[in-house]
């Protein structure tokens, strides 16, 4: 913070680039003026290169009651009016992203989903996304914060189905997902890039998981050791739909595919195409497919 002027009319200048964005958001609660707010929103929504994602997320946190009382020994009181405006313009862009035609998601819609999470208020983010039943992000590239931003939202939805092929969504960004995947109904995570590391947190998302029914993690290359840990996780999973297209594995495999075959009684469709599964362990996955309940197998 820089000083300048004499007083009484002393300056105060911030030249780090996040608190002038802070300080920029602040200003309309704490001065809120509702023309001013609603042309700066309508500023926001015509910026398309990123500049105001900081401010934006400043001033949704801002429309928090408790982060407002935690500043007021600091700045006074702040505008509950400013944080209603906040509020509505969330539901308004919500309601905008779900009216189009399209059920791919878009950054655009994951920038909202930040605003959501910035709130912190989960009766809000319930009311905005509770009734979504499919979430579609593939092709988009994702951070792990990303994933800790879509797995607050997802938190508050009910049996969602959740398509996230080709984001790039490694180890970290699949722990980030973790919480949520209890309430996943569906789960596509082709071509990822996801190793066997990832499989202990998919593991943990699965196991004695009583709401997800389909796991897709085609086109990645989970060959190694801690495949063993998602295949234990399997024993005690409801899911009915695995597929493993194409995910480099081979013949020492097959004793943890077997045991998590036999031990399963909700399998119905198998998906192993394109691995290589030949070797002296095969016969392990076929004697533990003769006495499954598996209904297709590829």
């Amino acid at each position: 913070m820089m000083e300048s002027g004499q007083p009484p009319g002393v300056d105060y200048t911030f030249l780090h680039l996040t608190l002038q964005e802070f300080f920029a958001a602040l200003v309309h609660f704490i001065n809120y003026n509702p023309q001013r707010l609603k042309e700066t929103l309508d500023e926001v929504n015509h910026c398309k290169d990123g500049r105001a994602e900081i401010f934006l997320r400043f001033l949704c946190g801002l429309s928090d009651s408790s982060t407002r009382s935690m500043l007021k020994s600091h700045v006074g009181e702040l505008s509950t009016q400013a944080a209603r405006h906040v509020i509505t313009w969330i539901q308004e862009k919500i309601a905008e992203q779900r009216s189009e035609k399209s059920r791919r998601g878009t950054r655009e819609l994951l920038d909202v989903f930040y605003c959501l999470h910035e709130t912190r208020n989960k009766a809000l983010v319930s009311q905005c996304v509770g009734a979504i039943k499919h979430v579609d992000f593939s092709g988009i590239p994702f951070s792990p914060l990303d994933c800790s931003v879509l797995s607050f939202i997802l938190q508050s939805c009910k049996e969602t189905e959740l398509n996230l092929n080709l984001c790039n969504i490694q180890s970290e960004g699949l722990r980030k997902l973790m919480p949520a995947l209890h309430i996943i109904k569906s789960l596509s995570l082709e071509r990822n890039h996801l190793t066997d590391s990832s499989c202990p947190h998919l593991a943990s998302g699965i196991r004695n998981n009583q709401t997800m029914r389909t796991l897709n993690v085609s086109d990645n290359y989970l060959e190694g050791p801690h495949f063993s840990d998602l295949m234990a996780a399997l024993t005690t999973s409801w899911i009915e739909r695995l597929h493993l297209y194409a995910n480099h594995l081979t013949h020492s495999s097959c004793p943890h595919l077997a045991s998590g075959i036999r031990n399963n009684q909700k399998l119905r469709i198998l998906d192993l195409s394109k691995n290589n599964l030949e070797g002296p362990h095969f016969s392990d996955l076929m004697a533990a497919l003769t006495t499954s309940q598996i209904e297709e197998l590829q």
